[in-house]
Order: structure tokens, then sequence, then C-alpha cells
């Protein structure tokens, strides 16, 4: 009810040590402010959605061009129109705008993933809210909030869209909230195609309810994510050539062999290369690298024991955990949108005693540890010996361990503790 979201919200926000989180992360603006100014001088990430926004207003068939952007344009069309209105200003009053944006997204991640918790955990909930209340500011203070301020990074709002959608998904079987919750799905998709990945395990999730299911409501799922993704068919059918740029750009074109600090196993392999002096197909490696873990993980989820509505919490992460361990870049403000994720895994094992399962969680708590600050200071390191060793390999590790827990889990069918 209302009265009780309201009691919720107050119980978070009136907590000191969150207070103090939120202003930590205030700080993290100023910071990046002044590095703004005094030492980047504008040539950040927010620059290349800035310039996308002016583009696809005065030369839409240069959008993949790239000669137009000091870094590469990967996303959808959509992307660069949601980008408009910024572009419509002063370069430097748009980054302010759009990192306060951030700052207020940060406050509603929190919030949502308080109130999912809160839905799943029920009359226990108060029993650990100060706990869950730790793990969300130390969110708040993580350092990949840091680097997402600093280049003016998206990731809090693929985040936030992507907690709207599970939001929805948890709430009671109706045919409205199942459209919303793939039509917020849909929504971050329209910012970042690597959404896509998630796509048929938020599907499966349907398929797999052998007492309930519905190809209506399956259908009305996938609506809700083409629904609002219809501005991307009709831009690519109006120019076609942006089609071929699209994928040309994603998946071939890619700028010049180098290293750099991505802890993806895609990039590890293609750092080896470069470090030995060979020359190798990146898409191959891409391919290589993800059909085996993409094909165990679907696996999992079609022949799994738990077919608790909790599951859908498994089928973002196992997207999410994918994405990071095989596409070419994974940087550490990428992990703003795996953690709200994790954090509600956490959660939802709260109650299961069973070893199993404390060993599962325990390894969530390292994982999600590690992202908050550890991955941070590996990078820091990386850049110190990149010359002599340029594998950035504990954030991968971590990774795969992570994807090690979601598969114990979804076999396991007392992992959830509710059905």
């Amino acid at each position: 009810s209302f009265l009780e979201k309201k009691k919720l919200i107050k119980s978070l926000f009136k907590n000191k040590f969150f207070l103090i989180c939120i202003f930590i992360n205030f700080l993290y603006i100023l910071i990046s402010l002044f590095f703004f100014k005094n030492i980047y001088n504008g040539l950040i990430d927010f620059r290349t959605f800035f310039r996308a926004g002016t583009i696809i207003l005065t030369d839409i068939n240069k959008l993949y061009y790239i000669s137009e952007y000091i870094w590469i344009f990967r996303y959808f069309p959509s992307a660069a129109i949601i980008f408009v209105p910024f572009s419509l200003l002063n370069f430097t009053l748009s980054y302010l705008i759009f990192i306060f944006t951030n700052f207020i997204l940060n406050l509603i991640i929190t919030w949502l993933i308080y109130l999912i918790i809160s839905k799943i955990i029920g009359s226990n909930f108060e029993m650990i809210r100060k706990s869950i209340i730790i793990f969300l500011g130390f969110f708040l203070i993580s350092f990949p909030n840091l680097t997402n301020y600093l280049m003016g990074q998206i990731s809090l709002f693929i985040a936030c869209f992507l907690l709207i959608s599970l939001y929805y998904m948890l709430k009671p079987h109706k045919p409205s909230n199942t459209f919303l919750g793939g039509f917020f799905l849909g929504i971050s998709l329209l910012i970042k195609p690597l959404v896509i990945i998630i796509i048929p395990f938020f599907l499966l999730t349907e398929i797999k309810k052998s007492k309930t299911f519905s190809f209506k409501n399956l259908l009305i799922r996938f609506s809700g994510i083409l629904f609002p993704n219809i501005v991307n068919f009709v831009i690519f059918l109006s120019f076609p050539i942006l089609i071929l740029d699209f994928f040309s750009i994603n998946f071939t074109k890619m700028v010049a062999a180098d290293y750099n600090f991505s802890i993806s196993i895609t990039k590890l392999i293609l750092n080896t290369f470069y470090f030995i002096g060979m020359e190798i197909n990146r898409f191959s490696v891409l391919i290589f690298v993800f059909v085996p873990p993409f094909s165990i993980s679907l696996l999992s989820f079609l022949i799994r024991k738990n077919t608790s509505d909790f599951t859908i919490v498994y089928a973002f992460l196992f997207g999410l955990v994918l994405t990071g361990l095989t596409y070419f870049d994974t940087w550490d403000h990428h992990f703003l949108v795996v953690l709200p994720f994790l954090i509600i895994l956490r959660f939802i094992l709260q109650k299961n005693n069973a070893k199993r399962v404390n060993i599962s969680k325990k390894l969530i708590d390292i994982g999600i540890y590690y992202l908050y600050f550890l991955n941070f200071l590996f990078v820091i390191l990386w850049f110190l010996i990149k010359n002599w060793f340029p594998w950035n390999f504990p954030g991968t590790i971590i990774l795969v361990l992570l994807f090690g827990v979601l598969l114990n889990l979804s076999f396991d069918s007392k992992s959830l503790f509710m059905k």
C-alpha cells in the first residue's frame, strides 16, 4: 500500500549511515566535476552520447562514422534520440544536468532495491532491514559510482529500468504487470543493445512454469519488449545503411588492436594475442567465448528444478553476468547494473540456512564487495604493469564464480526460500 511504501522510504532515508553514504556519493560528483574541468578537459564518454544526439538531428547517415567521435558510438539510434535534449545545450551544462540526473537515479535505484527486497522477504523484512541498508549504502559509495560520474556513463539508467521491470514481474500475475515488465526491459534495450542477452532468460521463466504457463502471457512479455523498440525498427527501415553500420561497428570494424583493462574473457584472449604480436579475428574470439556459457545457461534454465516466481532474478543475472564475461568491453561502471540484482539475490537466500546455499551466499558477498571496491584498485594496478602483464584477470575470476553460483542455484529446487 501507499502508506507502507511511505513508511519504507522514511526507514531508509532517515538512517544515519545511509545519509552519510548519500553525502559521500555527492562528493563523488564534486570530484568528477574537478576532473572534468581540470584533467579530462571534457574528453569523457558523455561527449560521445552528446555528439550522437547532434548527429541524429543533422546527418543521421553518419551516426556510426568513427571519424565523428572521440570514442565509438555502438548503440541503437534510440540512444542517440534520448540524448538529443542534451545536445541542444552547452556541453558543460549538459554534463552537469546529466551527472545530477545520475545522482537522482542512484537514490531511486537504492529505493527500488529496498522495495523489491521488502516485497520478497515479507513479514521478516524488519529483521534484516539494517543489513540491507548497509549493502545499499556501500552501493552508493562504491567505486563504480565514481567512475560512472567521471565518464558520464549510462549504467544507472539501465539499472533503473531493469529494476522497474523486475518490480512489475514480481507483482501479481495480471496482463498489465506482465506487459510493463517487458516494456521496461525494452526501454533498457533502447539504451544498451547488450540487454538483448537477458531476453531469452526473461522469456524462459514463463515457459518453464509448467502449472501456470500461458502462451498469452509469453506473448504479452514479448510485446512489451518490442513496443518501445518500434522506433529502432522504423529508423533502420528508413535508413538501411544504418543496419550495416551498426553491426559493422559492433562486431567487425573494431578500433586498432591494443591492450585495455576490460575483465571479459574475450578481451583477456585478445590481449594475449596482442602481447605475443599475433593477429586474430575478434568476432571469432567473441563467438568462441560466448556460445558455450550461453548454451549452458539456457540449458540450466530449461531443465532447472526451481520454478518459483523469484527465478526471474536469475534471468536478469544470467544475462548480465554473461555479458560481463564475454563481450569485448567490461568496465567498472558496468557493475552498477549487476550489483543491484546480486544484492537482491543475496537477500532472497537469506532465510535458507542449508550449507550449500550458505556457501553460495558467501560467494555472492565476496563478489559484491569485490565489485564495490577492489576491481577499481586492480584497474589502477593494471595501468602500472600493463606493458609487462596486460591481463586484468581478478575480476574475471569473480564473474566466473558468480556464474557458477547461478548455475548451482538454478539446479537446486530449495535454493529460493519461497514458492
